[in-house]
Order: structure tokens, then sequence, then C-alpha cells
């Protein structure tokens, strides 16, 4: 009965960390925040922040 949530919110976790791969927190650090906070909120910080080594040019 509560399985298929979970197994659905881990999910979006793994892919939040797969995203999360080229930044300073790496995937496993993205990883762990989705699931402490939301995948979703992990999820736009990670769209509203650049990769790591990511020179911008000026």
């Amino acid at each position: 009965m509560y399985v298929a949530p979970l197994i659905i919110y881990l999910f979006l976790c793994v892919l939040v960390g797969y995203r999360g791969r080229d930044t300073r927190l790496g995937s496993f650090g993205c990883f762990l925040a989705s699931v402490i906070f939301t995948p979703v909120l992990v999820f736009v910080v990670l769209l509203l922040t650049e990769p790591a080594g990511y020179q911008s040019q000026k």
C-alpha cells in the first residue's frame, strides 16, 4: 500500500542525484539532499546553480 509512493520517491531522488553529478556536491550528495529535503526542491536548486568548474565569460 505504501510501497509504490516510496519507490517513486526514491526513483526521483536517484534522478536528481544523476542530474547533480557535475556539481560540487556530486551525485551522492545531491541524492542525499533530495532524500532529506524533497527531490523537487533540490532539482530547482540544481537548475538555478551552475555546474562545478564552470567559468563565466566576462
